[in-house]
């Protein structure tokens, strides 16, 4: 998160949208950038968690899932990342995505598929180490 609060998109987005607004004005600004996040079909996100559980007046919390309202996007996908647990939460418009359950069905094999090929990587990589030693 250290990283990419001090990365360069974060400089240029400040810029970009001050330049906006003190040559056009409020309205236009936030016209252009409500074009702009329009023309865009997918955002993704990718938040760290707490490293450790919370807890809400002694109760355990599973997870929390923030995420956006109103966007003009068909889907949005925020990754968060809790410990060692990792919690997917998407926003979906139905006119796009009429079988909302068929895409999460899909998104959860390939997340499977991603997963079971990471895994077999790391033991033939973890094999190829051991022969060359």
């Amino acid at each position: 998160m250290h990283r990419k609060k001090s990365s360069l998109e974060v400089l240029f987005t400040q810029v970009v949208g001050e330049f906006l607004v003190k040559n056009f004005g409020a309205k236009a600004g936030a016209f252009i950038f409500r074009r702009f996040l329009k023309h865009t079909t997918i955002i993704l996100s990718n938040a760290l968690g707490p490293v450790e559980h919370m807890t809400l007046c002694g109760h355990p919390v599973a997870f929390m899932a923030p995420s956006i309202y109103g966007q003009p996007q068909a889907l949005t996908v925020h990754y968060y990342n809790y410990g060692s647990d990792i919690k997917v939460v998407m926003a979906v418009d139905e006119a796009h995505f009429p079988d909302c359950h068929r895409l999460l069905d899909d998104f959860s094999e390939s997340i499977r598929i991603i997963k079971n090929a990471a895994a077999l990587k790391m033991l033939k990589t973890s094999i190829h180490n051991s022969k060359t030693e």
